[in-house]
């Protein structure tokens, strides 16, 4: 009984191992994770990151996955962003709370459900941002990222910026704040972006964004004691 209750204990840790963010995922949304944890740092510490890219996004013609380099081109204590010349590719990186008074604010707003208030002043800085970015860098595609309010404000600028001369094509949040919220369920199911909401079990900050697009991971290995909804379940 005792070899039997071990043996299913070391198999359910195997499953709960396997089904985790960094097995299950694709590089792309590993690469946006690394990125919305980057931009928790201060302006002053961020630097490039080397990815992996699936052979299709580079056109190499093999099937072989390639390191390319993504720096680091500027920012605030808000957002960072990060460029690939390789790729032409730009990620917009959204920070969670700050911990100044405007984002505590916000994060009350969103316990009230009133996201579109929650949101304004953070997205609108962020799209101008943004546009300056792209008309600095030849994109050929922009994403974003972000975690917690972070994520949150990401998703909500990806769906906002479909009309603007610098459009998001896709966006990564991870478990992004927010109560269930009928009019950014509409805008984000209208949007021609893709949002993935990349949610930890026993997160109940995101329980409730978007539930029908969230990817459901168990916690890292080796952290199963730390919260949930902490972003070092979504690093390797």
């Amino acid at each position: 009984a005792a070899a039997a209750a071990a043996a299913a204990a070391a198999a359910a840790a195997a499953e709960s191992s396997i089904d985790t963010f960094t097995h299950l995922s694709s590089s792309e949304s590993q690469l946006h994770a690394v990125l919305a944890d980057s931009v928790y740092l201060p302006c002053d510490k961020r630097k490039g990151v080397v990815a992996t890219v699936d052979p299709h996004q580079i056109q190499s013609g093999d099937d072989v996955c390639h390191a390319v380099w993504y720096a680091y081109v500027g920012g605030s204590k808000y957002r960072g962003f990060w460029y690939s010349a390789a790729l032409c590719h730009l990620v917009l990186a959204e920070r969670g709370t700050v911990g100044d008074a405007d984002d505590l604010q916000r994060d009350a707003l969103l316990a009230l459900s009133l996201g579109r208030a929650a949101m304004s002043g953070r997205a609108r800085d962020s799209a101008a941002e943004l546009a300056e970015q792209a008309r600095s860098h030849q994109c050929r595609r922009i994403t974003a990222t972000g975690h917690s309010l972070g994520g949150t404000v990401a998703a909500y600028v990806t769906c906002t910026s479909q009309q603007s001369t610098s459009p998001i094509c896709s966006g990564h949040v991870f478990n992004p704040g927010g109560l269930p919220d009928c009019a950014r369920s509409l805008s984000c199911l209208l949007a021609s972006a893709e949002i993935v909401v990349h949610r930890i079990r026993g997160d109940k900050i995101s329980v409730g964004f978007l539930p029908a697009l969230q990817r459901l991971y168990n916690r890292r290995p080796g952290y199963e004691e730390t919260d949930s909804h902490r972003m070092v379940h979504f690093l390797k």
